[in-house]
């Protein structure tokens, strides 16, 4: 779906999807109205299989998912609900399809002992593999599948060793009488015969409605239509053929009803509408070589961290009850005035896919250019591969929002990572030069550093050219630093996922660090362009630009408040408060300004 949209946009025509539940399909095509779905993306399915968990008073688990679309939404956002409810990760794993076993990854993700293992299985053999690797295993951990595991050939081709085996999967509102009407027609249970076919209904239920709406026209006057179908919150209406009849009579009178799937009811988002925002799951176990639901799970329900419940999910954001209290000040550290700034800008990836890391970096590059820190006081570390790619329908500029400004004018380029180890960036800060390292830092005990790391990350740090950037060096690295008397406060940005890695052993005097997500998360990325077939930024890096031109007096305090609230699908974390002095005292222009 994802790839076909943009066709469909362009050509003015409604999509409607009843089974693609990535998250990436809102994030990108949100408020572009002919893009819909009547399938809540796997963002729900992830908390409800935590939800599932945690009142069974599970207290560690892993997951292991698909490294592909399917997988992706359940990787992105598994670190963020096990915080929210505060259920302890061992371990995150995607692993190859192409290989002939699971067992490796398996064990990989097995290693931390979890209490339980949630599997994303997208194809048969996988599923077939992980119940056997677990079957042999005779372990403690309870694997609990996606609906990933919902195969009807699982039973029949494990037999007995199917049985007992539990997950999630979509299903029917029990209480709309779907699933009765749908034995009665079939002869069998729609959650065991098609999962989707609730939705399916729904859809074709969608565009009749919509069709009656428009008086028959498509296109943009179908996508309107629709718009003013859903908002309807008059008479309300079910589903079936009386009510279907009933629907399309007040329609036709111009009343705006409200209106009922066999989904249950049809509320979509109340500001971009396309994407609904409740789903009903079945908790099911294999008994009898069958799938039986034992249990409804209504995603609708506990909606605690969404901006509102008329939201979709992707929305959510981190509760107040984890954050931060950065309130205590801790070791007194008083620094000589500031007599200048110097900026470290690193992005770590190359490659068209990886647009928003080096719009990003340059979006920040830009901002202190315009605020008057020139070039010889900002080392740019980028691969420098986009402004020039074949890919790009733009050639020579760079955009990290659609419509904003190039960010490619006057770029100086001081290293490209792809030439550099993790131990050239380590002598880079540490003043370091050598014929290799030409330009190092120069800075001095009342020098301001600002350093702004984007790229990808995983648990055991930051990328960097085949390498990490490991978080013990570059704390002995920032330690070096004050020893050697080369800063007088440090603010360090990490956008990459699982960013809360580099700051967890940070000690070092003056130094803070602010994570787009904590140790266990994925960092999100945002405004998509269809021209540009890319993501322009990341959610983290592009709201604390905003910050910067926006509000550069707020202290940072006040900037951890406002990006804990903006920045959906992570915690926004800081690192080292306690070594750094009071938050509320020190403001962001410090930083950004010479």
């Amino acid at each position: 779906m994802f790839n076909i949209a943009p066709d469909f946009i362009k050509k003015k025509k409604v999509l409607i999807s009843p089974a693609a539940t990535s998250a990436d399909i809102f994030r990108a095509f949100a408020g572009k109205k002919f893009i819909w779905r009547t399938v809540e993306s796997d963002i729900a399915q992830m908390r409800s299989l935590l939800l599932t968990a945690s009142q069974k008073n599970f207290h560690t688990a892993a997951l292991i998912v698909s490294d592909d679309s399917y997988g992706a939404t359940f990787f992105d956002w598994f670190g963020f609900f096990t915080t929210e409810l505060s259920i302890k990760p061992t371990g995150i794993v995607r692993y190859d399809q192409s290989k002939t076993s699971c067992e490796d990854s398996m064990v990989e993700a097995l290693l931390g002992n979890p209490e339980v293992l949630f599997a994303a299985p997208s194809d048969f053999n996988t599923a077939i593999c992980m119940i056997k690797y677990m079957k042999k295993l005779r372990g403690n951990t309870k694997l609990l599948f996606t609906d990933g595991g919902v195969i009807n050939s699982i039973p029949a081709t494990l037999g007995a060793d199917a049985e007992n085996i539990e997950g999630i999967g979509l299903t029917f509102d029990p209480l709309s009488g779907f699933g009765y009407a749908y034995i009665k027609k079939f002869g069998i249970d729609p959650f065991s015969d098609y999962a989707y076919a609730a939705n399916l209904y729904d859809a074709v239920l969608l565009i009749a409605y919509g069709l009656q709406r428009s008086d028959g026209k498509g296109g943009e006057d179908l996508a309107d239509a629709m718009i003013k179908v859903v908002s309807g919150r008059g008479e309300k209406t079910i589903w079936d053929a009386d009510g279907v009849r009933e629907t399309l009579t007040l329609l036709q009178k111009g009343e705006e009803p409200d209106i009922t799937g066999a989904t249950g009811p049809l509320d979509f988002d109340s500001q971009k509408q396309t994407d609904v925002t409740s789903s009903t799951y079945c908790l099911w176990k294999i008994i009898g070589h069958q799938y039986i639901c034992q249990e409804f799970i209504y995603s609708g329900y506990n909606k605690a961290g969404t901006i509102s419940s008329d939201l979709s999910i992707f929305n959510t954001i981190a509760s107040q009850g984890k954050k931060q209290d950065l309130s205590s000040t801790g070791t007194v550290f008083n620094p000589p005035a500031k007599t200048g700034l110097w900026a470290i800008i690193l992005s770590t990836s190359t490659d068209w896919d990886n647009y928003r890391h080096q719009a990003d970096a340059l979006a920040v590059y830009s901002r202190l250019k315009k605020n008057g820190l020139t070039d010889d006081k900002i080392i740019l570390m980028i691969n420098d591969d986009l402004a020039n790619n074949q890919l790009n329908p733009k050639p020579g500029e760079i955009y990290n929002s659609v419509g904003g400004p190039n960010l490619y004018q006057n770029v100086e380029v001081d290293y490209n990572p792809i030439n550099l180890a993790p131990q050239d960036l380590y002598d880079i800060l540490s003043g370091k030069s050598s014929d290799y390292l030409s330009k190092v830092l120069k800075s001095k005990e009342s020098d301001n550093i600002l350093f702004f790391i984007v790229g990808h990350g995983e648990a055991n740090g930051a990328d960097f050219n085949q390498s990490i950037l490991d978080p013990q060096d570059f704390t002995e690295t920032l330690n070096t630093m004050y020893d050697n008397k080369m800063y007088r406060r440090m603010f360090i940005e990490v956008e990459t996922c699982f960013g809360g890695i580099m700051g967890e052993n940070l000690n070092a005097p003056g130094v803070i660090l602010f994570a787009g997500a904590n140790p266990w998360e994925n960092s999100l990325a945002d405004n998509y362009s269809h021209e540009l077939d890319a993501w322009l930024t990341d959610k983290f890096a592009y709201s604390m630009v905003t910050m910067m031109e926006s509000k550069p007096d707020m202290s940072l305090n006040e900037l951890y408040e406002k990006l804990y609230l903006q920045v959906n699908g992570s915690h926004v974390s800081v690192f080292n408060n306690q070594a750094f002095g009071d938050l509320k005292a020190i403001n962001l222009r410090e930083f950004i300004t010479p």
